[in-house]
């Protein structure tokens, strides 16, 4: 079979791993789950985004045309948890004046090096994304406070929004993750399984 990519997009706790784990397993799929221990600015961005936002997002961009490029090389179906689009998003969000500039600019530079045949968008209220937030437990996002990072999230939905005019996968499924249940209900999972089958044809 030819190379076959389905990318996974959506605002942080959207459920992105989740699904690309769990439709790993049901189409029986190749997948690169994202990785971000690597990323040294992460945690520095967390305690000061002022100032190290640029550097974050630029790290964010490299990582992810490295992950498609390598993702790209498979003859298979590939699932990509994550897109450019994704750190687009994060930028528009987090990136002001010359840095939001320059962030652009490189973006138009990388981006005709990947591509994407199907886009799975989750999206989410941003109060249900908080409460997954606190669930979920990573100390660098409950270590905010909460007022701080929901002003966070509301503005990664906003960028979110602003994201998707970028967008050129072939087929754009969009999915509510608050009514969508990936994680515990095999229905709505094979609803999408069968979503994804009538794209590829």
């Amino acid at each position: 079979m030819k190379n076959l990519i389905i990318g996974i997009m959506g605002n942080v706790a959207s459920g992105k791993t989740t699904l690309c784990r769990n439709l790993h397993k049901a189409i029986n799929a190749s997948m690169f789950e994202e990785v971000v221990d690597n990323n040294v600015y992460l945690e520095l961005f967390y305690q000061n985004p002022q100032q190290w936002a640029f550097q974050s997002k630029m790290w964010f961009l490299q990582y992810r045309v490295r992950t498609y490029l390598d993702a790209q090389k498979k003859d298979d179906i590939v699932i990509v948890d994550g897109t450019i689009w994704d750190d687009l998003a994060h930028a528009f969000a987090n990136l002001q004046s010359e840095n939001l500039n320059l962030y652009l600019d490189w973006y138009g530079l990388v981006k005709p090096l990947v591509h994407c045949d199907i886009l799975l968008y989750l999206s989410c209220p941003v109060d249900v994304l908080y409460l997954r937030v606190q669930h979920r437990n990573r100390h660098m996002e409950t270590d905010t406070d909460k007022s701080s990072f929901q002003q966070y999230l509301d503005a990664l939905d906003k960028g979110y929004k602003k994201s998707l005019d970028f967008v050129d996968a072939k087929t754009i499924l969009n999915f509510d993750t608050n009514s969508h249940d990936f994680l515990n209900s095999n229905g709505h999972l094979n609803y999408l399984v069968s979503q994804i089958r009538m794209s590829i044809g």
